[in-house]
């Protein structure tokens, strides 16, 4: 049997097994549950996509945007427009050339998304969301003052140039969210995900589940790393910052930093060393040490910062991945990074002891001119 009939959706709590009743007008979004007070996703009235109605679309400036259907939403093939646009378009028509190129994927995406969901934009912003258009102006109005804010911060360090707009996608499904996601990561068993700011694909953008009281700190998040994206930072100091900034902006801890939860930090880093912490693979580990490697990111920024007031910033524009930060350290602070683990977990081994690698070469939060060949002159 349906669960919707022509005034409500009747479906059964996960959380708590109680019988719950939504209007049709809130199908596809995250409510709370009056029984249990967990959220819950409404289940959606969406048409079934099986094919595309059209392999491509083409832009004003006469370029075919093919686009392609993957788990059940469609998505472009920038990896294929990308090159065909730099090579083709005269440099002060890039801006707009990929603007266009964005309006017509976001259209096609909220298209495959479902009944009520729409693209919305701003100066420096284009949005899809199901949110009506005084709530997506919100939105919007966030994201400016959070850009400006996060640039002044990190003067710099951040950087926004390049062409287009930043794009946030905001799914009000975890189911339709992570089916987004999805392509973006290889097959195994990871820790859930708030939001996530993606370079794969060809062009970066944000995307995240749509929580009415915890958007506004997902995108302050996500929009640092988006503007600290052209640095090759390890991921504990690109983590550590995001979260020091976010909690600059919004007064809200991003991390339990308890007295149980130091202890915690401490116990299992002693336990299992500081080598998954410092190559990245920590913060997708399945168990608590992915939430606890978030909390020793940012206890770590944090401390370094307070304890570096004023070469901080040179740190972390010179910080690399493939020694997790440890020369950046010694040739700006003046001091090893073991010092400050000391410090926090006790005594131990604490210093990068290999060179580590990055899965995905880091990308501006805008799409960049290192997309054209290079010249041999």
């Amino acid at each position: 049997m349906s669960p919707f009939n022509d005034d409500t959706i009747e479906f059964i709590c996960r959380h708590c097994d109680a019988q719950l009743s939504f209007p049709v007008a809130v199908a596809g979004r995250v409510e709370v549950c009056p029984e249990c007070a967990n959220y819950v996703d409404v289940p959606e009235q969406r048409e079934d996509f099986t094919t595309l109605q059209s392999p491509s679309v083409t832009l004003p400036s006469g370029q075919e945007f093919p686009l392609e259907m993957r788990e059940g939403l469609t998505r472009p093939r920038w990896d294929l427009l990308i090159p065909e646009i730099m090579g083709t378009t005269p440099q002060e028509e890039l801006n707009e050339c990929f603007t266009v190129a964005v309006r017509c994927w976001l259209s096609e995406l909220a298209r495959s998304c479902g009944r009520g969901y729409d693209a919305s934009e701003s100066a420096n912003f284009h949005l899809m969301s199901k949110l009506d258009e005084g709530q997506a102006a919100v939105v919007h109005r966030h994201c400016e003052q959070t850009l400006s804010k996060i640039l002044d911060l990190l003067d710099g360090i951040a950087d926004d140039s390049g062409y287009g707009p930043h794009v946030i996608l905001l799914f009000h499904s975890h189911r339709l969210f992570y089916s987004y996601i999805a392509p973006f990561h290889p097959e195994g068993e990871f820790g859930g995900a708030g939001g996530i700011f993606l370079t794969e694909g060809g062009y970066p953008h944000i995307a995240a589940p749509f929580f009415r009281d915890h958007w506004q700190g997902t995108i302050v998040h996500e929009l640092v790393h988006a503007l600290v994206s052209h640095l090759p930072l390890p991921l504990w100091l690109n983590e550590g910052v995001t979260m020091l900034v976010e909690w600059q902006l919004t007064s809200i801890e991003p991390v339990d930093i308890s007295p149980q939860v130091r202890a915690q930090l401490r116990q299992y880093w002693q336990e299992n060393g500081l080598e998954g912490f410092w190559s990245g693979d920590s913060f997708s580990a399945p168990d608590e040490g992915q939430q606890l490697s978030y909390t020793l990111a940012f206890l770590t920024a944090v401390n370094l910062s307070l304890d570096h007031k004023k070469r901080f910033r040179d740190f972390v524009s010179q910080a690399d991945f493939q020694d997790a930060g440890a020369n950046a350290a010694r040739d700006t602070l003046g001091s090893g990074i073991d010092g400050i683990m000391c410090r926090m977990l006790g005594e131990g081994s604490w210093s990068p002891r290999q060179r580590y690698s990055l899965p995905n070469q880091p990308l501006s939060s805008k799409i960049q001119n290192l997309f054209l060949p290079l010249s041999m002159d």
